[in-house]
């Protein structure tokens, strides 16, 4: 009998010590359940912050992209600009050099029409009409 109360005692400490162990165990899976549900929290801040920077990265290349149609409409203006200075200083100098040419066939004595045509020319060129 002896014997059977000492396996019978030995039986209930590994009971409890089983008891103790598994309840250990309840404890760190409980604790790492929690962890990894604050990790998928953060997992999913972090989805909306990576939506939130794809979005603000859109709207700057819009604004990079509308930036680059206004550079470049400035510089078709530009050119423009200075192709109409240009085009209207070549007419002046023509109309200056058809001036001098009829001057200078009045002064030689041309004939009275080729004096009226080189007058004509030159008002055209110069826009007289």
């Amino acid at each position: 009998m002896k014997e059977t109360d000492a396996s019978l005692a030995r039986s209930a400490r590994v009971v409890a010590e089983t008891l103790q162990v598994g309840a250990r165990a309840a404890e760190e899976v409980e604790s790492h359940s929690r962890q990894l549900e604050r990790v998928l929290d953060d997992a999913d801040a972090l989805r909306e912050s990576l939506g939130r920077a794809r979005g603000l990265v859109v709207d700057v290349a819009r604004g990079m992209a509308t930036d680059k149609c206004l550079a470049l409409l400035l510089l078709l203006v530009m050119a423009a600009a200075v192709c109409a200075v240009a085009a209207k200083v070549v007419s002046q100098k023509r109309a200056a050099n058809a001036a001098a040419a009829a001057a200078a066939a009045a002064a030689a004595g041309a004939a009275p029409a080729a004096k009226a045509a080189a007058v004509l020319v030159g008002r055209k060129l110069l826009g007289l009409r």
